[in-house]
């Protein structure tokens, strides 16, 4: 908690959202998702690492409208790993599993540009078809 205070407190206007936004708009949220983790010797957030880092971000950059602004080579960063998108990736033969968050992430971004849709909206659907009706997403897959 005292690390996000002291975070904020550095920000311009004391505002996350708009920093993040401004970020994201530069063209810079791949400097950004790296800034607002914590590592050692950092001054990010404590207990914020890729998984809650890319929820955040996916999240601005929904609620925002700003998914033009990032680049193919950092949709990596709106891609939170979860128990839930892991599995729908696992039983759907998008990766096999052992794959690591980062093959997995990777892979979704991919296979959304392959079949010209949105990795942020996937993964958004994916989470909730998991944590919602996964049993009846794979019934659905496997009939086909």
């Amino acid at each position: 908690m005292i690390s996000t205070i002291q975070y904020v407190n550095r920000l311009p206007d004391s505002n996350i959202v708009a920093h993040s936004v401004q970020r994201v708009r530069a063209g810079e949220i791949g400097q950004h998702y790296n800034e607002i983790q914590r590592s050692k010797d950092e001054a990010g957030i404590v207990q914020v690492g890729p998984k809650i880092a890319a929820f955040y971000l996916r999240d601005v950059v929904s609620l925002f409208e700003l998914e033009v602004n990032v680049s193919a080579d950092f949709q990596f960063t709106l891609q939170p790993i979860d128990v839930w998108v892991r599995r729908v990736a696992f039983e759907t033969g998008m990766v096999p599993r052992n794959a690591s968050v980062q093959q997995i992430g990777q892979a979704i971004v991919d296979l959304c540009r392959k079949e010209d849709c949105s990795p942020l909206q996937f993964n958004q659907g994916a989470w909730y078809a998991g944590a919602n009706a996964f049993s009846l997403l794979m019934e659905k897959l496997e009939e086909g």
